[in-house]
């Protein structure tokens, strides 16, 4: 999971950040863990990545005209 979180603050996708003052709702996230393996069953590689629900944004609120 820090491999996910490292790679995605390097791309500048993800910024931590303090809680709006106004309380507004902030968009709950989770993380998607996966593993995959090989023909044999015996674990190749793990896979982690963080999602959003970004069905749940408001225009104006958690995004501007995009």
């Amino acid at each position: 999971m820090q491999e996910e979180m490292d790679s995605l603050r390097d791309l500048g996708v993800h910024v931590e950040a303090d809680p709006p003052a106004d309380k507004k709702k902030l968009l709950k996230s989770r993380w998607l863990l996966g593993t995959k393996r090989t023909m044999n069953g015996d674990i190749k590689r793990r896979k982690a990545r963080i999602i959003v629900g970004g069905h749940k944004q408001l225009q104006g609120v958690n995004y501007q005209d995009t």
